[in-house]
């Protein structure tokens, strides 16, 4: 797990299981393991174990590829995220302010 403060969240790489069951490519994504209260990712609905597929339509691979498009963005910018809801499956675009 490695906590990223940008997003308020600890997350990790996605699991062969979480791949097959969501039918997401390999190597693609990252899951959200805790929240911080107030932080931007809890502010917005997350939940533990849903999964951030893409950012600013950048494909995230990765904890260390979420790092290397966030660190290309600035703090308090809008971007948007494409999640994926973990109970649901189904998968939507939100939108919010890093910090």
């Amino acid at each position: 797990k490695q906590y990223n403060a940008t997003l308020g969240a600890e997350l990790r790489e996605v699991t062969v299981k979480e791949v097959e069951e969501y039918n997401l490519k390999a190597g693609c994504g990252v899951a959200v393991t805790g929240l911080l209260p107030n932080g931007p990712l809890w502010k917005t609905g997350f939940e533990v174990g849903d999964i951030i597929l893409e950012i600013n339509g950048r494909p995230v691979r990765g904890v260390k590829g979420l790092v290397d498009v966030l660190n290309s963005i600035g703090s308090d910018e809008w971007v948007t995220l494409l999640a994926l809801d973990h109970r649901s499956g189904r998968r939507g675009y939100i939108q919010l302010v890093v910090e």
